[in-house]
């Protein structure tokens, strides 16, 4: 597959790889496309991140990968490691439950963070790479051809066709994209 190489920063109207969904997934995507000059655009609905937290935990994997994108000190400073979790009833202790678990890796132990705070750092890290979340924009339509994708987008009230080559659903667990190619 040929790439065509962007400057960092310039938005391409028809991308080699559109991002649905500015989520923890989502964002890792757009810094490993950065990283990799890959041309990208990645969009999400919201107008704002989110300041709730879906998710709590990262494990031993994503460390690994934030480790390999240059993450994850900002992680470690936010974040809390954890290598047990104790149950209790009526205040007495009732389990332990090691997350320990024979995982061969250095990080052999589960990192509670709040998804908008993991959320937070990867976007900081996606806007030194020259790169910005399209925010306000949603994907209304898309259709599969053999060497594309064609994609209508909504942004301000107005729709827009795009051809990328790739879509990449990140849109969560009601994915327009998944609903889309069904």
């Amino acid at each position: 597959m040929v790439t065509r190489k962007v400057p960092k920063g310039i938005k391409q109207e028809s991308p080699e790889v559109l991002i649905v969904g500015a989520g923890p997934t989502g964002l890792t995507m757009a810094i490993e496309l950065a990283r990799h000059e890959i041309p990208f655009r990645i969009i999400d609905k919201a107008a704002t991140p989110s300041e709730t937290s879906k998710a709590l935990a990262l494990q031993a994997r994503t460390m690994e990968v934030f480790f390999d994108m240059g993450v994850l000190q900002k992680i470690f400073n936010k974040g809390h490691p954890i290598s047990k979790l104790n149950g209790y009833i009526n205040d007495r202790p009732r389990m332990q439950l090691s997350l320990r678990n024979g995982v061969n890796s250095p990080f052999s132990y589960v990192m509670i963070l709040p998804q908008s705070e993991t959320e937070q750092i990867l976007t900081e890290k996606l806007q030194t790479l020259g790169h910005e979340i399209e925010r306000e924009v949603s994907l209304e339509d898309l259709t599969q051809g053999i060497n594309e994708v064609e994609v209508t987008l909504k942004a301000k009230g107005r729709k827009s066709i795009i051809k990328p080559r790739w879509v990449i659903g990140c849109d969560g667990a009601h994915s327009t994209v998944r609903h889309a190619v069904d």
